[in-house]
């Protein structure tokens, strides 16, 4: 974690509602679509709880701003949320928990269409931004369930079935 008065402690708090229950100390995770608030709707609370994540968003320079707030163990990749995805599972990456944090609006719907390909991403979680009354389809071998956001969106929470 960064050093007292470092922007990270600034960013914490601005961090809004996320499902932390979720989380646990040391495990990985990616944020999709993370630059725009800087992470403070997903990837700060990772970093409160000493995770290793990768943050990806195709605006470079606000990457390259997180990058200097947030540990140096993390990774921030300058891409495309669905162009990282299909390396990623090419490669055959995974991580704890995926956060999917876009805008409300039609990229909203894409990646509630592409809920299949951000679960093969994790190995447990999936949160994703959920408009209200958006449409989704829970990916088999999953369960959904929401949390409250904001007026405009909830979170919806994917967790994976254990046998």
């Amino acid at each position: 974690m960064k050093v007292l008065g470092h922007p990270l402690n600034r960013l914490s708090s601005d961090a809004r509602l996320f499902p932390v229950h979720l989380l646990r100390e040391g495990d990985t995770g990616l944020c999709l679509f993370a630059a725009a608030f800087l992470g403070v709707n997903d990837a700060i609370h990772m970093a409160r709880m000493n995770m290793t994540a990768t943050c990806v968003d195709i605006d470079g320079k606000r990457l390259g701003e997180m990058e200097g707030m947030y540990p140096d163990d993390w990774e921030f990749v300058h891409s495309d949320a669905w162009q990282f995805a299909v390396e990623a599972r090419a490669d055959g990456r995974q991580w704890d928990i995926v956060s999917v944090d876009t805008f409300t609006g039609s990229v909203s719907d894409l990646a509630l269409a592409s809920l299949e390909m951000w679960c093969m991403l994790a190995t447990r979680v999936v949160v994703i931004t959920l408009p209200q009354l958006a449409r989704y389809q829970t990916p088999a071998g999953w369960q959904a369930a929401t949390m409250g956001r904001s007026e405009l969106a909830s979170w919806l929470i994917l967790t994976r079935r254990t046998l």
